[in-house]
């Protein structure tokens, strides 16, 4: 068997693609070996080419095998499926709203505008046409910067 058929029954047998440092270390290839595999998966149907160049000018490559493939819808099944799924639309989740209103109560407090996190909070759900107090006006102007920046 040459290297290169054997380098491909290794890749076959293992659930992930091997590094060159584990080609070298732990299945005895030189690094000559793994130049000599690197010109020969430009040549071999089971590697798509792209039309990238890595660092060095190589041609960049990937191995479509289905097992990874699986492997990659597998994974995105896991996190479609997932309870994570919640925190999708971030836009409008307590969490980062909360993370937001105590940013901006630490800006307005630099600027020398009293707030609160509630009064922030409050002043989010209010129309800004129902505004009277100087304050409130600064706090929902910085709100709908903060709107304005995220594209919500």
């Amino acid at each position: 068997m040459n290297k290169y058929t054997e380098f491909k029954s290794i890749c076959k047998e293992i659930d992930h693609y091997p590094v060159e440092s584990e080609l070298i270390y732990k299945y005895s290839f030189t690094k000559d070996d793994v130049k000599l595999f690197n010109v020969e998966k430009l040549k071999d149907n089971d590697y798509v080419k792209l039309s990238l160049l890595s660092q060095e000018g190589d041609p960049l490559l990937y191995w479509k095998d289905e097992r990874i493939s699986l492997t990659f819808s597998d994974s995105q099944d896991l996190i479609r499926n997932s309870v994570m799924n919640q925190f999708s639309d971030y836009r409008n989740s307590e969490i980062i709203n909360g993370f937001i209103f105590s940013e901006i109560e630490s800006s307005l407090s630099i600027e020398g505008v009293s707030s609160t996190r509630t009064q922030i909070e409050r002043l989010y759900k209010t129309e800004y046409e129902d505004l009277t107090d100087r304050n409130d006006i600064i706090i929902k102007n910085m709100l709908l910067g903060y709107e304005f920046v995220t594209c919500q």
